[in-house]
């Protein structure tokens, strides 16, 4: 008499899906205070051109899961994707504008192995050109503290959920830089 096994090769193909899926990190959400600081900074319309990861910063390895980006594989278009996002909302996104926003990640973790505090990191450098002429190159940095745990099935949600947080701190600080703020005029 069999039991259960048949129905054991689908159930464990699910769970590796769902698996597979939580491995990606969340989706940027555009911040609210992020897109009304560039509405009031009196910035002049930019695009986004291409921010590089090194292959050692485009994955994420939170204890066990190596967490991915969700935008082309890569963190750097996830960063570049978050900037576009907020130009959008504020009406500074322009494809043909000959200012262009651009960079390179630097630095790019989330650690968990706390077991009361987690934290993640995210430094890179942003590059404004102007016609193809430097205007503003300066590496800009970011970090946020999470309630992390000692189990892992805990601890490795709250360090994922953690990085759209270090990304949107990431880019209070850049549109709070008077220097990137002049480059876009």
């Amino acid at each position: 008499m069999r039991t259960g096994t048949a129905g054991l090769a689908p159930a464990m193909l699910c769970a590796l899906i769902v698996a597979g899926c939580a491995n990606l990190a969340p989706p940027y959400a555009a911040s609210t205070d992020n897109v009304e600081l560039l509405k009031s900074s009196g910035a002049s319309a930019a695009k986004v051109g291409t921010i590089s990861v090194p292959p050692k910063l485009n994955s994420i390895q939170i204890r066990a899961v190596a967490m991915t980006s969700p935008v082309e594989g890569s963190y750097g278009a996830y960063l570049a994707d978050a900037i576009r996002q907020e130009f959008a909302l504020a009406k500074l996104l322009d494809p043909k504008s000959s200012v262009e926003i651009s960079g390179a990640l630097e630095q790019n973790d989330v650690d968990t192995g706390g077991l009361i505090r987690g934290s993640a990191v995210l430094v890179a450098r942003v590059v404004v050109k102007k016609d193809g002429e430097i205007r503003f190159d300066k590496v800009k940095s970011a970090t946020t503290e999470f309630d992390s745990n000692f189990i892992g099935a805990i601890a490795i949600p709250r360090g994922m959920q953690s990085y759209p947080v270090v990304v949107q701190k990431f880019l209070a600080t850049l549109y709070s830089d008077a220097e990137f703020i002049a480059a876009l005029r």
